[in-house]
């Protein structure tokens, strides 16, 4: 430590370097314990910064989802718990932090280009911005939370453009089973004090859209005779390509109705619909597949995908009664315009001279 520590018990301050390991930072901290709630502010600037100790535990493998009935059973997990978050620290302490840095390692994920300024006053806690590169794109993400209410206010602004979507996978679950350009926008407002109470009370759109990807050739994508007839198409390539894979829904009280869901390879495309309900914890959707070079004359079977989020179920539905039920899914998808994508629109759209098979002039 090389600086000046200046200030008694109750106001310290220090501003200089701090080195310990490979860190380097300039430091800058003031504190205020004189009154009921402590104030501390901080501002560290970094060249790079690792931060030791954290691992990520490894996922378990998931087994392939498949097409079956699904079985009465007496009680299902609940995936959004009502326990009360414990917010006490938020209005009992005033916090201020500000990190710069150009590169930080954090349990072996390297953000580079770090911008943060969080701010915990009186019960108010926001993070706007931080901001990084990651994974050769760029994420800025903006938080709220007011804890002065009796039900607290929750917000999220996320934005990340150009992501690789298999170095992320392969970063935190070591089996990439899809690869691509990844941008991701939430746009989420909530009240509540317990992780159900915010998520069925979630308003604002969420979506995100894949392009210039790629899906192991032959991968069950649902289940392997839902696409029975994609796989009589004879190949030789280790992967397919993925042209655009977009969706977006619309949540209001923690319903979310689908406004677009859509995949297109060169194979195949398929369109797709239906609710995400996070009140109930269900979700109820419509995949209608389409074959692009057919061999057989067999129509694809539009598949359901249905039920508890913790439990779901896979099956077929004829064609005329999916018809009836999800009319607009079954309609073929001539063109995505601005106003369905919504934010997306800004997100997928292509620096100059580069390409996107989802941006849709």
């Amino acid at each position: 430590i090389n600086g000046q520590l200046s200030g008694n018990d109750r106001k310290p301050a220090f501003s200089g370097q701090a080195e310990w390991g490979a860190n380097q930072t300039t430091t800058t901290l003031a504190a205020d314990l004189t009154g009921a709630r402590p104030r501390i502010e901080i501002e560290l600037i970094a060249k790079s910064y690792k931060v030791e100790g954290l691992r990520r535990k490894p996922q378990a493998k998931r087994p392939a989802p498949k097409i079956f009935k699904r079985k009465k059973v007496k009680q299902l997990r609940r995936l959004f718990s009502e326990q009360p978050l414990d917010l006490t620290s938020v209005g009992n302490l005033d916090l201020l932090l500000r990190i710069q840095a150009r590169k930080i390692s954090i349990a072996g994920l390297d953000l580079e280009a770090v911008d943060l300024d969080f701010r915990q006053v009186e019960g108010r806690l926001t993070l706007d911005p931080l901001s990084f590169k990651y994974a050769g794109g760029v994420v800025g993400l903006k938080f709220a939370l007011d804890t002065s209410k009796p039900a607290p206010d929750w917000h999220v602004d996320l934005k990340a453009k150009r992501i690789d979507l298999e170095q992320v996978i392969t970063e935190w679950d070591k089996a990439a089973q899809i690869g691509g350009n990844l941008n991701l926008v939430l746009n989420l407002k909530s009240q509540g004090n317990s992780v159900y109470d915010i998520a069925a009370g979630l308003s604002g759109d969420a979506g995100f859209a894949v392009d210039q990807g790629w899906v192991p050739n032959g991968v069950d994508l649902l289940a392997a005779d839902v696409f029975d007839a994609l796989l009589t198409i004879p190949t030789t390539r280790e992967n397919r390509k993925l042209n655009c894979l977009v969706a977006r829904f619309d949540f209001e009280k923690g319903i979310g109705n689908s406004r677009i869901l859509s995949m297109d390879t060169d194979d195949f495309s398929a369109l797709g619909g239906g609710t995400i309900n996070l009140r109930n914890e269900t979700l109820d959707l419509l995949i209608n597949p389409k074959q692009k070079k057919r061999l057989v004359l067999s129509e694809s079977s539009p598949v359901r995908i249905f039920g508890p989020l913790t439990d779901l179920s896979f099956s077929k539905m004829p064609y005329r009664e999916a018809a009836k039920l999800y009319g607009d899914i079954i309609i073929p998808v001539i063109g995505i315009s601005d106003r369905v994508l919504g934010y997306l629109w800004d997100a997928i759209k292509p620096a100059p001279g580069e390409e996107s098979p989802c941006y849709v002039v």
